[in-house]
């Protein structure tokens, strides 16, 4: 008796797990559905509804581009620089007939050759100074 009351109790505690679950994946999908509506109304003109403060779209995890006001989601910071991968360094100008590397993060770009072709062109523009009369 005492194993079936367990099993009776372990069964009903699945099922109510499975419709809380189930309960909040429909919330999100209407919170989605709710948002592809807001969104044509928004770029249509629609200036006088604020969808997002009305739905608590605002600082929801979630950038709202359509937001009446700035939606502070979509205000992403970044802090992280470019830099050169190994065996290569950063020049301030690619020099001429070297093929250089562009890279770009966060607004910033530099330019990147291998270290041993650096060498090999300031070793040829010091000799052709020496060589001119």
């Amino acid at each position: 008796m005492k194993a079936t009351w367990v099993l009776v109790s372990l069964c009903l505690a699945l099922v109510v797990s499975c419709r809380v679950t189930s309960g909040i994946g429909n919330e999100v999908g209407q919170n989605k559905a709710m948002k592809e509506e807001a969104r044509p109304s928004v770029a249509s003109g629609d200036t006088t509804t604020d969808y997002c403060e009305d739905n608590g779209w605002y600082g929801d995890g979630e950038c709202d581009e359509f937001c009446k006001e700035e939606d502070s989601d979509c205000a992403v910071t970044c802090a992280a620089i470019p830099v050169c991968q190994e065996d290569w360094i950063e020049v301030e100008s690619c020099p001429q007939d070297v093929a250089c590397v562009e890279s770009s993060i966060c607004g910033s770009t530099i330019y990147c050759m291998e270290r041993l072709r650096r060498a090999t062109v300031i070793e040829s523009r010091h000799d052709t100074r020496q060589k001119t009369p």
